[in-house]
């Protein structure tokens, strides 16, 4: 099986989004961040509070860290999806990253992926793909913990074979995984 299709930022973005929002140490340090953050706000907020029975303009105060601890809970997700957007973007815009954004034709074997682009071509046994993830509009296939080969939906004619696509794609995985257990026995 083979397709062709163009790698854009916006898929590039797309992906390093989904990959914080699924890695596991990545939403440990979001949540940790967050929650660290909001922890010590609401401590500065309640030192203005005790202190207001001291000193009445100490409301104010209390009233400004209680609100900017609220906000910077209910917005620091949106704020640090927007900063890995920004830090990708900076990345990127560091090289040319000939191949990479460009045109690919990937073809799917029993054995292998192989990724041609007019820059190289790269051969990938399904035996090292860490696993596979689909979204509405992308496939990953990783080829390591951080980085996959990014296949936007529009690669695909129509919803049955971008579906066809991920099915394959997953029983040549499985069964290399099957094929590396049975080696390992033995």
């Amino acid at each position: 099986m083979s397709i062709e299709f163009e790698v854009s930022m916006d898929d590039i973005l797309e992906f390093n989004l989904y990959h914080h929002q699924h890695s596991p140490n990545s939403r440990r340090a979001c949540l940790l961040l967050r929650v660290i953050m909001f922890i010590l706000m609401l401590l500065i907020s309640l030192s203005f509070l005790i202190q207001t029975f001291v000193e009445e303009s100490s409301a104010v105060y209390f009233l400004f860290w209680l609100i900017l601890a609220v906000l910077w809970a209910v917005l620091f997700p949106r704020f640090y999806q927007r900063s890995i957007k920004k830090e990708v973007e900076k990345m990127y815009n560091e090289g040319k990253n000939k191949g990479i954004i460009c045109k690919h034709r990937l073809s799917l074997t029993p054995d292998m992926i192989i990724n041609t682009t007019d820059f190289g071509e790269s051969k990938t046994y399904w035996s090292s793909v860490e696993k596979i993830a689909s979204t509405d509009n992308h496939v990953f296939i990783y080829a390591s913990a951080v980085m996959a080969f990014i296949i936007p939906k529009r690669a695909f004619s129509d919803e049955s074979k971008y579906k066809e696509f991920i099915e394959t794609a997953r029983q040549y995985h499985e069964s290399a995984v099957v094929k590396q257990h049975v080696l390992a026995k033995n």
